[in-house]
């Protein structure tokens, strides 16, 4: 066993790094004290810390990577030192230091369990047989490589027993104690389980609202769990509202017209009414609801996706998921495909498991208003050039979360991105926009706008994907963005997404024979209306800020279409 004392004052102790004469490229931080350290980054503190070690650090010197997520931990090693995650490697710095009888006693035992080959049928056995302590059972397992994980999630799908022994063993981690065992039942024909209804602060993949996990042992293996769940249907949408009521049933219509065959649709603090239309078209069938309980400092959109890829286990019956917001409509050449799975199976061809559709930017006409007819039949005019962004179609099962763009894959696996045209997808920074946009077979029609009072009602809501903070930011620069539409002069007509939905009266004639559900329609959009005129009125009776040009522009707008 090689050991050199770890001093990194973020965690407010010194430990000692031990690592195995048997594999030395992972090894364990072990408190000096035997207290439990609190590493950030880290779900719950543990008795030892597993990390991965990287070679080409100076002499006296380490670096670290977490044990599952592989990203280096970054530490200054002062008394100023940070501890967190980067992808730049770092090195801690290594101090003179004899490990005591304890921790050697710890060490050994975690170096017996991961000794060459480490597989995940040793470290079972061994606790098993009591010769691994249960609170070492995370910190042995989270060192082996990822496939062995993969091979025991799928193990637990099958044995009762040792998901039982591995829950007592790590009795904290709340994937392995409530999720996994969800899935299971889920998994099985004779216990039909749906999840529905509200999702708390504790079905969250972690403690902040955003794509990135608290990554644990539990976490990586209900992942790995969901992965090898095979789907029986073709293909879903993930999308996420508020206050929207107005506009739902043409959009749920809409893409229940091109092929989807299911939405799971995440909403919070819903003001318009559309709770009740939510709950009409969820008791018949045509949704899954889920109402987000959001608290302060969270991103409900954020949240959603974390639920619906690691937690909701409904989702995985579908082999494909969209992610799309209700101003976004998806569409294909008529030409070539007869509905949206005949062209993801055209896509499936070339081995794609995420495939990524640009945005065709519909706009308004100045004098536009709020009329109560389809938007994708009102807005025929768009930007002739394509925006870079892109909103992806993907392999549910291989994701575990997503940011509004595109999928998270789940740990260990590499995604194959196409384009729309079936070619290999290539980014820019991020997966969020493409280098070359297209829309040639497949795309998405993006009203983010509409018309100039149906913008200010989109404002007033914020954004789902952005802290308080920034929202007066992003308002600031839709409206620069609205106005600089409205003022281009490239601009096209484009009615292709309305041509593709050809069944959309139908379907919306369908939706409307639920009980009740026009009448309560109806009645958001009133609503919807009266409020509309309300915000408008307040916007032109503020005071103008003589340095917001842009505002005394969208005053002009707004006047004569409020007094038509």
């Amino acid at each position: 066993m090689l050991t050199a004392g770890f001093t990194c004052y973020a965690l407010q102790t010194k430990a000692q790094l031990c690592v195995p004469e048997s594999n030395r490229h992972v090894g364990w931080l072990i408190a000096a004290d035997g207290s439990l350290i609190d590493m950030p980054g880290e779900d719950t503190p543990g008795i030892a810390i597993p990390v991965r070690l990287e070679h080409g650090a100076p002499s006296g010197m380490v670096k670290l990577q977490h044990s599952l997520r592989r990203r280096h931990y970054l530490g200054t090693g002062g008394e100023s030192g940070d501890l967190g995650f980067r992808n730049k490697m770092q090195e801690f710095r290594l101090d003179p230091s004899d490990a005591t009888p304890a921790i050697m006693d710890i060490a050994g035992e975690l170096a017996a369990a991961v000794q060459t080959p480490a597989t995940w049928t040793h470290i079972l056995d061994r606790l098993r047989d009591r010769r691994l302590r249960g609170n070492l059972a995370d910190a042995a397992l989270r060192c082996l490589p990822l496939d062995e994980l993969d091979l025991l999630a799928r193990h637990l799908l099958q044995s009762r027993a040792d998901l039982v022994l591995l829950q007592s063993a790590a009795h904290n981690d709340a994937w392995l104690r409530q999720r996994l065992p969800l899935l299971i039942r889920w998994r099985d024909p004779d216990t039909p389980v749906t999840s529905s209804g509200p999702i708390s602060t504790a079905d969250l993949p972690g403690a902040k609202a955003n794509p990135s996990h608290r990554i644990t042992l539990g976490l990586t293996l209900n992942g790995y769990a969901r992965a090898a769940t095979p789907p029986r249907r073709m293909a879903c949408i993930l999308a996420t509202a508020r206050n929207e009521g107005a506009y739902l049933t043409e959009w749920i219509a809409h893409h229940r017209a091109i092929g989807f065959e299911h939405i799971f649709l995440y909403t919070n603090d819903n003001t318009d009414g559309s709770d009740d239309l939510l709950q009409l078209l969820a008791d018949a069938g045509i949704i899954s609801w889920f109402r987000n309980q959001v608290q302060p400092g969270t991103l409900p959109q954020h949240r959603a996706y974390g639920h619906a890829l690691s937690v909701m286990p409904d989702i995985l019956d579908y082999r494909w998921t969209m992610i799309a917001d209700i101003d976004e409509f998806a569409a294909f050449d008529t030409r070539a495909f007869r509905s949206m799975p005949d062209y993801i199976l055209w896509q499936e061809q070339r081995r794609a498991d995420a495939i990524a559709l640009s945005w065709k930017l519909h706009v308004a006409l100045p004098d536009d208003v709020w009329r109560d007819r389809p938007t994708i039949e009102r807005f025929a005019l768009r930007e002739t050039t394509l925006d870079p962004h892109v909103k992806m179609i993907f392999r549910t099962n291989l994701a575990w979360n997503a940011n509004p763009h595109h999928p998270e894959p789940c740990l260990g696996r590499s995604f194959v991105y196409r384009s729309e045209r079936g070619e290999q997808y290539v980014q820019k920074i991020t997966p969020a926009q493409s280098v070359a946009p297209s829309a040639q077979c497949a795309w998405i029609s993006h009203y983010a706008f509409r018309s100039a009072p149906e913008m200010l009602m989109k404002l007033a809501r914020g954004r789902a994907d952005l802290p308080a903070e920034l929202q007066a930011a992003a308002s600031a620069n839709r409206i620069r963005t609205f106005l600089r539409l409205l003022a281009s002069t490239t601009l096209m007509e484009d009615k292709t997404t309305f041509t593709c939905s050809a069944r959309l009266a139908d379907e919306q004639r369908k939706l409307m024979t639920i009980p009740n559900l026009a009448a309560c329609e109806a009645d958001i959009k009133n609503r919807y209306a009266s409020e509309m005129r309300r915000t408008c009125d307040a916007l032109l009776e503020t005071v103008i800020d003589t340095k917001l040009d842009y505002m005394a522009n969208l005053k002009a707008i707004l006047r004569p279409s409020l007094a038509a």
